[in-house]
């Protein structure tokens, strides 16, 4: 799915994948988009499970994988617990990883999964609620077209249930400052 000016989409599963008790993972990475798309068309592709790529980082005990070098970097603990630097890191918990720890070395401390991921920074963003933006007038257009419903559905037969944003949240900055 791409955001671009604005998209609303809905996490549903079908009626008979609800009829018995289960467990699902799943971890759903946004990506900022580069300055020059962030007002593009939205868009939606439904892809198979079978199309997309498995990344998976399993540990076992006592393994000490060096991450990957990136201006920014973040590793999440899907199951287990892990150590970067001086941090204990625990399940369902994401760490910040600075530029500043060169060569950082990720330390097993049980059976663990974890996702590595980074990037160059894409610079500043304002955050309120579900809206991300480089300028604030642009997340305050944002919400007045979300409570007046002008937004791009993804899904045909998405219903729009508009809720009343909450408080603002603040800013967001990366960690560098």
């Amino acid at each position: 799915m791409v955001a671009g000016r604005g998209i609303v989409h809905s996490e549903r599963e079908r009626s008979e994948a609800t009829q018995h008790e289960r467990q699902l993972h799943g971890l759903q990475l946004w990506l900022a988009l580069p300055q020059a798309d962030e007002e593009t068309d939205p868009a939606f592709q439904h892809y198979l499970g079978a199309d997309i790529p498995a990344v998976e980082v399993d540990l076992q005990p006592d393994q000490s994988p060096v991450l990957p070098e990136a201006p920014e970097r973040a590793v999440y603990v899907v199951q287990g617990q892990v150590r970067v630097g001086s941090t204990d890191v625990g399940q369902h918990v994401i760490a910040d990883v600075p530029n500043s720890y060169a060569g950082a070395t990720l330390y097993d401390q049980s059976a663990s999964r974890v996702v590595i991921t980074g990037d160059e920074p894409l610079g500043h963003r304002f955050l309120e609620w579900n809206f991300v933006s480089r300028r604030k007038e642009r997340i305050a257009q944002a919400k007045q077209d979300w409570a007046c419903g002008r937004v791009v559905r993804a899904g045909a037969r998405m219903r729009l249930h508009r809720p009343v944003w909450p408080a603002p949240v603040g800013d967001f900055a990366p960690a560098d400052g």
